[in-house]
């Protein structure tokens, strides 16, 4: 190897660096969202499951909307 071609190819490292560091902060930014979504997602379904457990076989527990007026 000549001493000419060394900074060059250590500049290609820093800047591959460079560029897997980003991508890494990125990536672990959308893996950061996906985790806090599926937690609140997990939360929901407990809600929705308590519920509907507290609405019995016959579905009593649940509110029901009133008839449209043309009823």
């Amino acid at each position: 190897m000549s001493s000419g071609a060394d900074p060059d190819r250590l500049d290609e490292i820093e800047s591959r660096q460079a560029f897997q560091d980003d991508a890494i902060a990125s990536l672990n930014e959308a893996l950061v969202g996906q985790q806090q979504r599926i937690a609140h997602l997990e939360k929901m379904l407990e809600l929705m499951i308590e519920r509907l457990r507290q609405s019995g076989p016959g579905g009593e527990g649940l509110t029901e909307e009133p008839p449209p007026p043309h009823y």
